[in-house]
């Protein structure tokens, strides 16, 4: 029985591979984003949360599958990567937010948009704290391409790895007006009815995952030494 979801898993990661790799060489453009040479670790000092909520969004070292993936806010696209080993911060407002996680499932038409799964979790947040959340996307579970946006926290007793992930985790920028004009909205024909439909399915499905106002910690954490 193991041997037959490791399969799966397998199979899975080699199909995510050879889709991010069609897609590569026809004409989609892939929302722009930019690893920066800078490390989470700068942020930790550098940055002052009076009056302000933050999200830090982890793509895992040792996550294996490399396929392109978008963050949201809603329908607002905040950030978007393909690798391991990254980190997305977001600033934002405290209250009731719905984030997202969209990833490449499969080829469009040519000259469309890729064909998309899309993951989204409530949250409700804190003011003056920041939130963890790692992205997932098939390689954490058995069975393919399950995934989604997983709160990291005390409360859920899973931040043994967090401070491992942040220590050689490098930050991404994303230039939401750039991807605005260069992708959703030139493919917004495609885009939106994928997007209102999964939304439609996740609003119905009970037990829906969710990351709490106490789940945020009072500051950024320090990311462990490297080993």
């Amino acid at each position: 029985m193991q041997i037959r979801r490791l399969l799966r898993v397998f199979v899975a990661a080699f199909t995510v591979a050879g889709v991010a790799f069609s897609i590569s060489g026809c004409s989609v453009a892939l929302p722009p984003f930019k690893i920066t040479p800078d490390l989470y670790s700068s942020v930790v000092n550098s940055s002052n949360i009076t009056n302000k909520t933050y999200l830090v969004l982890v793509r895992p070292a040792g996550a294996f599958i490399q396929v392109p993936y978008q963050l949201y806010d809603g329908e607002e696209m905040i950030s978007a990567g393909q690798g391991s080993n990254l980190c997305h911060i977001y600033e934002t407002s405290a209250g009731k937010h719905t984030l997202g996680l969209s990833f490449i499932a499969g080829t469009g038409s040519v000259g469309s948009i890729p064909k998309l799964r899309f993951r989204f979790i409530e949250t409700e947040l804190a003011p003056n704290k920041v939130y963890y959340l790692s992205i997932n996307i098939g390689d954490t579970y058995f069975g393919g391409f399950v995934g989604g946006l997983q709160p990291i926290s005390a409360r859920l007793k899973n931040q043994e790895n967090l401070q491992k992930w942040l220590s050689t985790c490098q930050l991404v920028k994303f230039d939401v007006a750039t991807a605005k004009r260069d992708w959703v909205e030139r493919y917004s024909t495609d885009f939106k009815p994928m997007f209102d439909e999964s939304f439609r399915e996740w609003k119905i499905q009970p037990n829906k995952s969710e990351l709490l106002p106490e789940d945020g910690f009072n500051g950024f954490l320090g990311a462990a030494a490297s080993p």
